[in-house]
């Protein structure tokens, strides 16, 4: 006598597997729709414009001269060009190494100069006396003493210093000068003549150039040296191509056919 098979048994048999064998359709709806979205963005990001610059800067200087107490005093002037049709330019602010610095307020020229430190950013405010609309070109300039930025392990002393950068301004020309004072053994110049060592180009937003300068053993003897700390550029980047959002959102396939967007 045959056995009869029980209801779970016969589930599991291959012709009830082929009778009730079903395609997943809303899962793979999800999916399609995911890829679509995917491809969509992707296009986006290829094809879409880049913002355009609100300004540009035309000249950046700085200029640097040590002091025996291994202060440094900065100069920093600009040729700044406002570009932006409806906003127009009242005032800039302009990065500085540390928070240990002070502002020769009879120095500043073109505008209001005001020191400030917030949430850890360091910076100079230079308020203009009138706004400037696309075209008008600015200048202005101030000098600032700056303490904190000798390096130096025994009688070895060195500067690391990296000037304010701009991550949603364009700088068209930049020189970089540093004074060969104190017996200078070497740097990471481009250029040593005259009495200064010159750095020059332009820069793309969001770049930056460091200034390397080491001294003959004795040098700044007397003066207090930092622990170096290696420079952090997690902050330096261009804003302009950041700011498309399609490639700012980076669609992918999740668990259980739902889209994620990171």
């Amino acid at each position: 006598m045959a056995k009869k098979k029980s209801a779970a048994e016969d589930k599991f048999s291959p012709e009830y597997v082929r009778k009730h064998r079903t395609f997943p359709a809303f899962k793979t709806f999800l999916l399609v729709l995911c890829i679509l979205a995917q491809i969509t963005l992707v296009c986006m990001a290829i094809f879409a414009e880049a913002p355009a610059p609100q300004d540009k800067i035309d000249s950046y200087t700085v200029t640097v001269e040590p002091l025996e107490n291994g202060s440094l005093d900065i100069t920093y002037e600009f040729v700044w060009t406002a570009l932006d049709e409806e906003e127009p330019l009242t005032w800039v602010e302009i990065g500085i190494a540390n928070s240990n610095f002070e502002l020769y307020t009879n120095s500043v020229k073109g505008g209001t100069a005001t020191r400030d430190v917030y949430d850890g950013y360091c910076y100079v405010r230079v308020d203009f006396p009138i706004a400037y609309t696309a075209g008008d070109k600015v200048q202005f300039s101030f000098k600032i003493n700056q303490r904190d930025l000798l390096h130096g392990e025994g009688k070895e002393r060195y500067f690391y210093f990296v000037p304010g950068w701009f991550n949603a301004t364009p700088v068209e020309q930049y020189t970089f000068r540093w004074k060969d004072s104190f017996d200078v053994v070497s740097s990471n110049t481009q250029s040593n003549g005259l009495g200064w060592l010159t750095w020059q180009g332009s820069l793309e937003c969001g770049e930056y150039v460091p200034m390397e300068v080491y001294y003959r053993e004795g040098a700044f003897a007397s003066a207090e040296t930092m622990e170096y700390d290696p420079f952090d550029d997690s902050e330096a980047y261009n804003e302009l191509q950041g700011s498309l959002w399609a490639l700012r959102i980076i669609t992918v396939l999740g668990e259980n056919g739902q889209c994620q967007r990171l």
